[in-house]
C-alpha cells in the first residue's frame, strides 16, 4: 500500500506540473474542437465532403483536395477537424487522430514528418462528449454528460497500435499525458490503453507495463480497476504479473486488510469492480482473481456462487490451506454465505472440514474405534433414536484442531481410543473443521429457514452438526416438550370426558385441566418472547416477523381462552386437534419414523394449485344446483358435497331433464378429472418428498437446534449439570401432579387462585432446567482466548471388492 501511495503522490505531482505548462495550449485548440462538436450543425460540412475510407470516419471539413486516399492529404492545419471513433465514441480532432483511430500507420508517418512541430501535433487534444457510463463511474450508472479529451497517443494506446504508438514516442510523446474530464487529469496512458477494444492491445499494454509504473489515478483509481472494468482477463492477468514483480496485492490497492475495512472502504477493490461490471465469464473471473485470502472473502461477499470454483482453482495451486488459514473465516461468513448460496458454504465446508494433524510416529489417530454405546443412557438413546443400540457418531467441540499427544487423557480421546466398550468396532473417519466456533445462533438461523435448500443437509459436516446440538442440548428439551404435550392431552380427554358426566362430577377436573392449558399457554408465550429476545440479540429481529412464528405464536395464545369460557366448543375444538397433532413431536425422536412421516406433513404446501381449481369448479357446481334447485342455500350446499365431493346419486333420477344432465356431467367430472388430479399430484409429490425424507427430517432438527440456540440468549446462567436438570424437572413434575390430585380430590382449595401461577412456575422449571446443559453456553457466547473447533468420528467407508477382483496372489518363486 505504501508503494501504491508514493506512485499516486508521483504521478500527481507529474501531472499538475505538465497541465501547468500546457494548459493554455489544451485551452486554445480543445475550446474550439468542443465548440464546433457542441453547438456546430456538421450537417453543411459534410454537404462537400467525401468518404475517408474507413466507415468509422469522415472528413469534417476539407481545406482541399479529396479524402479518398489518405497519402494524398494535405498537412494537418489547426482547423482541419475530422471526426473519428475512440473507444466507440464520437470524437472530434485532427487528421493525426483519424489516422490512428484507422489504424493507418503510414499516414501516420506522413504526418509527423510533414509537419515542423511534431511535439505540439502529438500533444494536440481531440475530445468527444459522451455519458458518464458504468464503464467510467465503476457500476453506478449516471446520467450526466461529461467532455473527455485525449492525445494522439492515447488513441494509439487503446486502439491497439503498438507500432503507432512506439512512432509517437520517437517523436516526444509523452507516456505521462493525461486524459482529461471536464479539464481535469482523469487517467494516464496505460489506464486508457487498459480501457481499449483493439486487436493489439495486450501487446500495447505489456509495452507499456515495461516503460511506467503501476500508478493510480488522483481518484485514488489503480490500473487493475480499468483493466476491471474493461473485462478482459488477459490484460487483468498481465496487470497482476507486474503487481506481483513489484510486491503489490489487491489488499494494498483497496486499502482494506480487516473485515471492517472490507466493509467499509469507498473505493472498490478490483475484483469486486469486475463482478459489478458482468462482463466477464464466471471461469474468466475465477481465473484472473488474485490466488488470496482477500478474493475468497471478496467472492464470499459479492459473488458466492464462484466460490466453489475458486476453491477448485486454490486446491489445484496446492495453496488451498494457506489461503483459508490466512482468511480466518468464522461461523458468521458461514452463514451470510450460506443464505446466498448452499453451494458455495457446502464446499466452505468440505475444504475446512479435514483429517486433524498428528504424530503418526508417537501419536497417531486410532486406526478402530468401538462404536459401542458408552453407558446405558446413550444406548437408550440410540435405540430410541434409531433403532440400534450402537452410536452412529461421536462429534466434540474441542479447544484444538490437531491431535495431541497433551489431550491423552481428555474424554474425547480416551472415547476414541478406548475399545473396551465392545462391538461393533470398525476403521474410522475423523475429522476436524477448522473454522473456529462453528456452532453460531446465525449459521442455525440459515439451515432452518424455509428458504435455504434441504440438500446442505447431506453434507456430513452439517448433518454432524446438527446431530451434535440436538443430543446434547436440544432434544432434552424437545422431550421435556413432548412429555408435557402428553400429559394436557390426557387432561384433555378427561376435560370431554367428564363434560358428559352429571355437574356434580364436572367442575373440579375441568377446572384442573382449564387452568394447566392455561398455563402452558402462558408458557408457550413467554418462549416466543424469549425466542424474539434472542434474534434480537444477534441482530436479526425481522427474521422472526415470519408466517410460521406468527403461527405459533396464535396456538400459543388460542388455548388460553378456555379459562375465560371453558365451554367455548370452537376453541376447544381446535386445541383438541392441536394436541394431538403435537404428538407427532414424538417422531422427532425416532429417526425410521420421523423420516416416514416427513412426506406426509409437508405434502399439503404444494397442493394449492390444484385445491384452487378443485374449488373454483366445486363453487361454480354449487351455483348451479342452486340456481336450478328449488331449495334453500344451505340444502343446496348439503346436496352438492354429496354430489360432487362423495359422488353420491339420488336415489331417483329427476323429472328436470337439464338438472340430471348436469347432475351426471359433474359427477362424472369430479370422479374422472379432479379425482385423478389429486391422486396423481399427491403421488407425485410424495414420491419427491420421500426422496428428500432424510434430509428434511434434519432440517426439522436444525429448526429445533436453532429455537434451543436463540432461547439460549436469555439463559446465561449455568448451575445445573446434567443430573441436576433431570432431579429439578421430576420435581416439578412430582408437585404438579400432587397439586391437581389434591384439586381434584379436595373439589377446590384455599389456594385455588395461586393454582395456576403455581403451573406457570413449575412448567418453565421443566424447561428451563435443560437450557443449562453442560457446554451450552459455547453455543451462543465464544470465547476469544478459549475457541473451539467441531469434532466427528463416524465410521469409514468400506471398500467395495467385485468378485472379479479376487484373484490369487501370483507368487513368482524361482527354485
Amino acid at each position: 500500500m505504501g508503494s501504491c501511495s508514493r506512485n499516486c503522490a508521483t504521478d500527481d505531482a507529474k501531472q499538475m506540473e505538465q497541465l501547468g505548462s500546457s494548459i493554455s495550449f489544451h485551452v486554445g485548440i480543445f475550446g474550439a474542437a468542443a465548440e464546433l462538436s457542441m453547438n456546430c450543425d456538421t450537417a453543411p460540412l459534410l454537404e462537400t465532403g467525401e468518404s475517408s475510407g474507413d466507415p468509422r470516419t469522415r472528413t469534417l471539413l476539407e481545406t482541399g483536395g479529396s479524402s479518398g486516399d489518405p497519402r494524398t492529404r494535405k498537412p494537418w492545419n489547426g482547423n482541419d477537424l475530422r471526426e473519428f471513433v475512440w473507444n466507440s465514441k464520437p470524437c472530434c480532432g485532427n487528421a493525426l487522430h483519424m489516422a490512428i483511430a484507422e489504424g493507418d500507420r503510414d499516414e501516420v508517418v506522413r504526418i509527423l514528418r510533414s509537419t515542423s512541430n511534431p511535439e505540439d501535433l502529438c500533444r494536440a487534444p481531440f475530445s468527444c462528449q459522451t455519458a458518464w457510463t458504468p464503464q467510467f463511474s465503476g457500476g453506478s450508472p449516471i446520467s450526466s454528460h461529461v467532455q473527455l479529451a485525449g492525445e494522439a497517443i492515447h488513441a494509439a494506446a487503446s486502439g491497439g497500435h503498438l507500432e503507432i504508438l512506439k512512432d509517437l514516442l520517437a517523436h516526444r510523446a509523452s507516456l505521462e499525458a493525461p486524459v482529461l474530464k471536464d479539464g481535469v487529469a482523469y487517467c494516464g496512458v496505460l489506464h486508457a490503453a487498459l480501457l481499449g477494444d483493439g486487436p493489439g492491445l495486450e501487446a500495447v499494454v505489456k509495452f507499456l507495463l515495461s516503460k511506467t509504473e503501476l500508478t493510480c489515478t488522483a481518484a485514488g483509481k489503480h490500473p487493475l480497476h480499468f483493466a476491471a472494468m474493461a473485462g478482459n482477463p488477459s490484460l487483468i492477468c498481465l496487470v497482476r504479473h507486474f503487481m506481483k514483480k513489484q510486491g503489490i496485492t489487491e489488499a494494498d490497492i483497496a486499502g482494506a486488510t480487516s473485515e471492517k475495512d472490507l466493509n467499509s472502504i469507498e473505493l472498490q477493490a478490483p475484483l469486486t469492480l469486475a463482478i459489478q461490471m458482468a462482463t466477464m465469464k464466471m471461469k474468466d473471473l475465477v481465473l484472473s482473481a488474485e490466488p488470496s485470502s482477500y478474493s475468497l472473502k471478496l467472492f464470499m461477499k459479492d459473488c458466492p456462487e464462484a466460490v466453489p470454483l475458486f476453491l477448485q482453482r486454490m486446491k489445484n495451486l496446492g495453496i488451498l490451506k494457506d489461503v483459508l488459514q490466512q482468511a480466518n473465516l468464522t461461523s458468521l461468513d458461514v452463514a451470510a454465505v450460506l443464505r446466498e448460496s448452499v453451494s458455495a458454504a457446502e464446499s466452505i465446508l468440505d475444504c475446512a472440514t479435514t483429517r486433524p494433524l498428528c504424530d503418526e510416529e508417537h501419536y497417531p489417530l486410532p486406526r478402530n474405534v468401538s462404536f459401542a454405546a458408552r453407558n446405558y443412557e446413550q444406548a437408550v438413546w440410540n435405540m430410541l433414536n434409531r433403532g440400534m443400540w450402537s452410536v452412529e457418531v461421536f462429534t466434540v467441540l474441542d479447544s484444538y484442531d490437531a491431535w495431541h499427544y497433551r489431550g491423552w487423557k481428555s474424554a474425547w480421546h480416551q472415547t476414541l481410543t478406548n475399545t473396551k466398550f465392545g462391538r461393533p468396532i470398525r476403521a474410522p473417519e475423523i475429522r476436524v473443521c477448522h473454522i473456529r466456533d462453528l456452532i453460531s445462533p446465525q449459521l442455525f438461523v440459515a439451515l432452518a429457514s424455509s428458504d435455504t435448500d434441504c440438500k446442505i443437509f447431506g453434507n456430513r459436516c452439517v448433518a454432524f452438526l446438527v446431530a451434535h446440538v440436538f443430543e446434547n442440548h436440544a432434544g432434552p428439551v424437545e422431550f421435556v416438550r413432548c412429555l408435557v404435550n402428553l400429559w394436557i392431552l390426557i387432561l384433555l380427554n378427561l376435560h370431554t370426558w367428564y363434560l358428559h358426566e352429571p355437574e356434580s362430577m364436572q367442575s373440579a377436573v375441568i377446572v384442573v385441566s382449564v387452568r394447566f392449558l392455561a398455563a402452558q399457554s402462558v408458557v408457550e408465550i413467554i418462549w416466543e418472547g424469549v425466542q424474539f429476545y434472542g434474534y434480537a440479540s444477534i441482530g436479526q429481529a425481522r427474521d422472526y416477523l415470519k408466517f410460521e412464528n406468527f403461527n405459533d405464536f396464535f396456538w400459543a395464545v388460542l388455548p388460553s381462552y378456555l379459562w375465560y369460557d371453558p365451554q367455548c366448543e370452537v376453541v376447544m375444538l381446535l386445541t383438541i386437534f392441536l394436541y394431538w397433532s403435537r404428538i407427532l413431536l414424538f417422531a422427532s425422536f425416532c429417526e425410521p419414523i420421523g423420516r416416514t412421516l416427513q412426506p406426509f406433513t409437508n405434502i399439503l404446501q404444494n397442493l394449492g394449485p390444484v385445491l384452487f381449481i378443485t374449488l373454483i369448479a366445486f363453487a361454480a357446481f354449487s351455483h348451479a344446483f342452486f340456481s336450478l334447485r328449488r331449495s334453500s342455500f344451505d340444502e343446496s350446499l348439503y346436496g352438492s358435497f354429496v354430489t360432487l365431493i362423495a359422488a353420491g346419486l339420488p336415489s331417483e333420477p329427476s323429472d328436470n331433464e337439464l338438472q340430471a344432465i348436469l347432475l351426471y356431467v359433474s359427477v362424472t367430472f369430479f370422479t374422472v378429472f379432479i379425482l385423478n388430479i389429486f391422486i396423481g399430484v399427491i403421488g407425485e409429490e410424495y414420491s419427491r418428498l420421500k426422496e428428500e425424507c432424510d434430509l428434511g427430517f434434519k432440517q426439522l432438527r436444525a429448526k429445533m437446534c436453532m429455537e434451543y440456540i436463540l432461547r439460549k440468549h436469555f439463559f446465561q446462567i449455568h448451575i445445573c449439570s446434567k443430573t441436576m436438570s433431570k432431579l429439578v424437572c421430576l420435581t416439578a413434575l412430582s408437585i404438579g401432579l400432587t397439586i391437581q390430585f389434591i384439586s381434584v380430590c379436595n373439589n377446590g382449595h384455599r389456594y385455588a387462585n395461586l393454582e395456576g401461577a403455581s403451573y406457570v412456575m413449575l412448567l418453565c422449571f421443566m424447561h428451563g432446567a435443560f437450557y443449562n446443559s453442560p457446554g451450552s453456553h459455547k453455543l451462543v457466547a465464544p470465547d476469544e482466548d478459549d475457541p473451539s473447533y467441531f469434532w466427528y468420528c463416524c465410521e469409514a467407508e468400506r471398500e467395495v471388492v467385485e468378485q472379479a477382483d479376487l484373484r490369487e496372489i501370483d507368487l513368482n518363486i524361482e527354485t
